[in-house]
């Protein structure tokens, strides 16, 4: 799908998304079921496409005390980004934020800081990637968002120890 100023379109891709998100957050309540409390709540969205509702996702880890400093992870939907027209959350705990992009299939590429293109079709599927910088100075690297990744990010969030979180 691509950006255009056609509201029919816009509609689509809107819809796209908020159906993107929503099947995400199935996924990851599914991982984190049995170690994790989650909520969603109503949450107005404004992007390039115009303005409509999605969900926030908030995980609360069950073992710790709901107010314990760190003990909640929050998934902010972003929503499309106009550049590159790819969904994006953003993962956000006490401690650290991470953005999750959404690859779709006939748009595996990504921009560097300095506006080069480079395709990513090496191993890249459609799916949610976890996107941050790599050792290089301005380079991106992405990795598929899988439940080990999930929890990665949720022991970076929190800064429970992987002991603390089984």
């Amino acid at each position: 799908m691509t950006l255009t100023e056609e509201p029919q379109q816009l509609r689509k891709l809107q819809q796209f998304y908020v159906a993107q998100v929503e099947q995400f957050y199935q996924q990851v309540q599914e991982w984190g079921k049995g170690k994790m409390k989650f909520t969603l709540s109503e949450y107005p969205l404004g992007d390039k496409t115009g303005e409509y509702q999605t969900h926030l996702l908030i995980a609360t880890l069950i073992q710790k005390q709901p107010d314990e400093l760190g003990s909640t992870v929050y998934f902010f939907p972003q929503g499309i980004t106009f550049l590159t027209e790819e969904g994006t959350i953003e993962l956000e705990g006490s401690f650290r934020k991470e953005e999750l992009v959404y690859k779709q299939k006939d748009k595996l590429e990504d921009t560097e800081e300095d506006d080069q293109t480079m395709s990513l079709d090496d191993g890249f599927e459609e799916g949610w990637y976890w996107k941050f910088r790599g050792d290089s100075p301005g380079k991106i690297q992405w990795r598929r968002f899988t439940e080990a990744v999930f929890w990665e990010q949720v022991r970076e969030c929190t800064s429970y120890s992987t002991e603390e979180l089984s």
